[in-house]
C-alpha cells in the first residue's frame, strides 16, 4: 500500500484504501481456492493421496474415472501391484494375457525367476533350451558359477 502512503488521510482515501485492500484479498482468496481445486482434481486424476472426490465437477469425475481405468490395465498389463482385472475389458484382458506370457517367456529365456515353463510354446521352449546352454557356456569359459560342464557340447 505504499502508493497510498502519501496522501491525506481523508475518508475517502480510508475507504479507498479499505476497498484496494479487500479487492486484493479476495482476488488472492480466490486465486488460492482455484488453485486448491486444481490440486485436488491433480491428485484424483493421477490417483494420488489428497484427493476429495466431492470436490470435483461431474466432467472432472468422468475424467478421472477414465485416468483409475487406463492407470488399472497398465498395472495389469506390466505385472504390477494394483491391478483389479474385473475392471479390464475384453480387449484389455486380451492384450493383459498376452503381455503375462511374454514376460513369463522373457523370464525363462533369461534365466529369471517368475519362469512357468508350462506356459511356453514349443518354438519358446526350444529358444529357452538354446538361451541356457549359451548361458552354461558363457559361465563355464569365464570361470563363473552355474557352470554345469556336463551340458557342454563337442562342438
Amino acid at each position: 500500500m505504499l502508493i497510498f502512503s502519501n496522501l491525506p488521510m481523508g475518508p475517502t482515501v480510508k475507504a479507498i484504501r479499505l476497498f484496494a485492500g479487500l479487492a486484493l484479498f479476495l482476488a488472492t482468496y480466490a486465486f488460492a481456492q482455484n488453485v486448491g481445486h486444481d490440486k485436488n482434481f491433480s491428485n484424483c486424476n493421477n490417483g494420488y493421496m489428497g484427493c476429495n472426490p466431492s470436490l470435483l465437477t461431474d466432467s472432472q469425475r468422468a475424467q478421472v474415472e477414465q485416468s483409475g481405468l487406463q492407470r488399472n490395465f497398465n498395472n495389469c498389463n506390466n505385472g504390477y501391484m494394483g491391478c483389479t482385472p474385473s475392471l479390464l475389458n475384453e480387449t484389455q484382458r486380451g492384450q493383459v494375457e498376452r503381455s503375462a506370457l511374454q514376460r513369463n517367456f522373457n523370464n525363462c529365456k533369461n534365466g529369471y525367476m517368475g519362469c512357468t515353463p508350462s506356459l511356453l510354446t514349443d518354438v519358446q521352449r526350444t529358444q529357452v533350451e538354446q538361451s541356457a546352454l549359451q548361458r552354461n557356456y558363457n559361465n563355464c569359459n569365464n570361470g563363473y558359477m552355474g557352470c554345469n560342464p556336463s551340458r557342454l557340447s563337442d562342438t
